[in-house]
């Protein structure tokens, strides 16, 4: 297997992906970042779903961070709530409208028919990505 191929083929789709989202995203006025972090909410467990625990998901400094969350709450889609023994911690989490946008942009369309693809090909279970991805995730501490 050439491995610069599949590295190049794996960026492709990726950026596919990402291009589809942010039409979609344009279409519900939001940026790239927006969906990002619906997407993290989505997935997160109830202990990291903390501002801190998004910017080291997205890559992106805490200031920044902070403004876009306050734009997504002022837009209704995430709202903050606070630990019950520890007020000073602040949770995310997404309100019925932002459930109802980031249902609307992901998957994306192109990814939906990738998937179709893969199973008229035998390849139904995402047990090589998942591998590929935990061995990434380690080989970068994350």
């Amino acid at each position: 297997m050439n491995s610069y191929r599949l590295f190049e083929q794996i960026e492709l789709i990726g950026a596919l992906i990402r291009s589809e989202e942010r039409k979609k995203s344009k279409e519900h006025g939001l940026q790239a970042i927006h969906i990002q972090i619906l997407n993290y909410l989505s997935i997160c467990n109830k202990y990291s779903n903390t501002p801190t625990a998004i910017s080291n998901y997205t890559g992106i400094a805490r200031g920044p961070v902070s403004q876009t969350v306050i734009y997504m709450v002022k837009k209704g889609l995430i709202e903050k709530f606070s630990d019950i023994p520890d007020k000073r911690i602040v949770y995310l989490r997404m309100t019925p409208h932002g459930k109802d946008v980031f249902a609307q942009v992901k998957p994306a369309t192109i990814f939906s028919q990738a998937l179709l693809i893969l199973e008229k090909n035998g390849c139904d279970s995402p047990e090589p990505f998942i591998q590929v991805l935990v061995a990434l995730q380690k080989a970068n501490n994350s």
